[in-house]
């Protein structure tokens, strides 16, 4: 085992881990008993999980087990994950569902009433047990990771706005234009705009009526 691979390994996210460790043993299962049966005549049979009527319920259960055990091995090799149109959360829970699902139909059939000629006895056998258990690990940690892959604000920080009105403003300012103070708040400035409004508007004003004021006045002197 190369040093990166023990890197990545300890690198590696606990769900993905669980997958990792789960897939191997549902592929494990697999090759173990999955259905026992006793006649009246004290006979019986043992099916493994690719074996008896229902093996092929058994392959799909180690297909499943085996995409995501390459998923996450891949990532440990520092492969390139193959482009595919749902993430590797998704493609865990769907292996995983198809697991369970594959389970649930097998040990429907094994112990139905019909199933069996003087049948006597009926038990589930552990590679039954631990496929089932080691699918719902992988499902229980595909949707963590599913949930964890979700944008979270809190987690990406503040967010920045589309458009900076301040540099627009810049931008578009011409010479003469008014300059933005950013200490200012926005009542300051409107405040501050009338004052200056008021001050453009009534100075003209006020220089006409002082100049036809000292006219008055020089009219009034000339005639006294």
């Amino acid at each position: 085992m190369s040093n990166s691979f023990k890197t990545n390994f300890r690198k590696l996210a606990l769900n993905k881990k669980i997958v990792l460790f789960a897939s191997v043993l549902m592929a494990v299962s697999v090759f173990l008993p999955w259905y026992s049966e006793i006649d009246r005549f004290s006979g019986g049979d043992t099916f493994l999980g690719v074996t008896g009527p229902l093996y092929l319920a058994g392959l799909l259960v180690l297909l499943a087990s085996s995409l995501s055990f390459s998923i996450v091995l891949m990532e440990l090799l520092d492969r390139p994950l193959p482009k595919l149109s749902i993430k590797s959360a998704h493609l865990h829970v769907a292996a995983s569902a198809l697991s369970l699902f594959m389970l649930l139909l097998s040990t429907s059939v094994y112990h139905h009433a019909k199933f069996g000629v003087n049948i006597t006895d009926k038990s589930t056998g552990i590679g039954m047990l631990l496929a089932s258990i080691a699918s719902g690990l992988v499902m229980f940690s595909g949707i963590r990771m599913a949930r964890e892959g979700a944008v979270s604000f809190e987690s990406e920080g503040h967010l920045e706005p589309l458009i900076d009105m301040y540099d627009r403003v810049d931008l578009e300012r011409e010479p003469g234009d008014f300059d933005i103070d950013r200490n200012v708040t926005v009542g300051e400035a409107m405040d501050a705009q009338e004052s200056k409004d008021d001050t453009e508007v009534w100075g003209p004003v006020q220089e006409t009526l002082n100049g036809i004021e000292t006219e008055e006045t020089e009219k009034h002197n000339h005639l006294r």
